[in-house]
């Protein structure tokens, strides 16, 4: 190998390692990111000293950090979008902690539940509850909480199993490195099951785990 080309994809190299060393820094709050900067310049110094066109050598500095850039939110979407489970729905919903690990069967359960929300306004339209009358009439919700900590949990990333008589509710946390700062509460939310489809649904072990 030439000594133009050795310093062209050493530099590749170099620059590569240091993009991926100063967006995880960037993300963990490291007071110093910037020292590493020094390595991504090290790597375009050496593509600029190799012998390649100046086209080249402008396309390769430009599309490394790029690159590096896009394959953790490629990474991200495909996490966010768990598997789906036939009949069953995942979604926000306000409860008071006392409320939680709980099957709600029909509209006046979700009302108790909302009534031991902190400033919860009663449902004054009957419009209201016909809504909820009718959703219960089909489906059933599940209430728990989940998440926290290093990430917040979002509905995308929510999958379910039933597995003999267990229904296991799978949160899918994000594999990204933890920020160094701060904390996330958990998050509310609720199953919703379809009741004809899986009419024995009271019956279910529930089992709620990370992976």
């Amino acid at each position: 190998m030439s000594k133009s080309n050795l310093y062209y994809y050493i530099g590749i190299l170099t620059q590569t390692l240091g993009c991926i060393i100063l967006y995880i820094v960037f993300f963990m709050s490291f007071p110093y990111f910037w020292l590493f900067s020094l390595l991504v310049l090290a790597g375009i110094f050496l593509i600029l000293k190799s012998g390649k066109r100046t086209a080249t050598k402008a396309i390769t500095i430009i599309a490394v950090p790029i690159i590096i850039a896009i394959l953790p939110a490629v990474s991200l979407l495909t996490q966010r979008n768990a598997p789906k489970t036939e009949g069953i729905l995942f979604e926000e919903f306000f409860f008071s902690d006392e409320d939680q690990n709980k099957w709600l069967e029909n509209a006046n359960d979700e009302l108790q539940v909302l009534k031991n929300v902190e400033n919860f306004t009663q449902f004054e339209n009957k419009a209201d509850i016909d809504k909820l009358d009718a959703f219960y009439k089909h489906k059933a919700k599940y209430i728990f909480v989940i998440g926290g900590g290093c990430f917040v949990a979002e509905t995308t990333e929510m999958e379910a199993k039933i597995t003999n008589d267990s229904l296991f509710i799978i949160w899918h946390e994000p594999n990204f490195p933890c920020a160094s700062v701060g904390k996330h509460p958990r998050t509310n939310m609720a199953l919703e099951i379809d009741k004809k489809l899986y009419p024995n649904y009271k019956n279910f072990k529930v089992i709620i785990k990370n992976e």
